[in-house]
């Protein structure tokens, strides 16, 4: 299945989680405007995303998450496109498990502040028996004005990760084709 998320104003999305305890939904933290979660084939272009508490944009595997049983399931997003959006607001309280995460990421990138979580974020996990030939560009992000990005390098305490690096991301996937109805 392929997601196209186009042409729509996402802004001010702060209130409570309401998802079900226990639900997967409900660990997204409150005052995220896009959460891909585990999903593939994703393309994110065109929207006018502003004022969210957490984050704008949240791009995140299962893994930091949790476990799960279904050998079927695949909990590494892959082919994921985000592009030509305008992102703004400053997000800066970041609740529940993923939003521990930012804040530990960005504690670990400045140390001395400011705490402002950047307008994209990934947790920046890789399948790893992905093929070592395949592209690496799972997560393609460019032209989204002057927006920024934290790769959270899950799990936190590699020598190179977290990182604000934008550049290994500037590419493009192929657009995914309108649906048809």
């Amino acid at each position: 299945a392929i997601t196209r998320v186009f042409d729509n104003e996402i802004f001010e999305n702060n209130t409570e989680n309401f998802a079900p305890p226990g639900n997967i939904v409900g660990v997204v933290p409150a005052g995220t405007g896009i959460a891909i979660l585990a999903a593939h084939q994703v393309e994110v272009f065109g929207n006018t995303i502003r004022d969210h508490l957490a984050v704008n944009i949240g791009v995140v595997s299962y893994e930091p998450i949790g476990t799960f049983d279904d050998p079927e399931f695949e909990p590494y997003p892959t082919a994921i496109d985000i592009h030509d959006n305008v992102l703004s607001g400053t997000s800066d309280n970041p609740t529940g498990p993923l939003g521990g995460l930012l804040i530990s990421a960005i504690g670990e990138l400045r140390p001395n502040g400011p705490f402002i979580v950047p307008d994209i974020a990934w947790d920046g996990v890789l399948d790893p028996e992905r093929d070592p030939d395949a592209s690496p560009h799972e997560l393609c992000i460019r032209n989204n004005g002057d927006a920024d990005f934290i790769n959270l390098g899950w799990p936190l305490g590699d020598a190179d990760r977290p990182s604000e690096d934008l550049s290994p991301h500037d590419c493009a996937h192929p657009a995914l084709p309108a649906v048809t109805l």
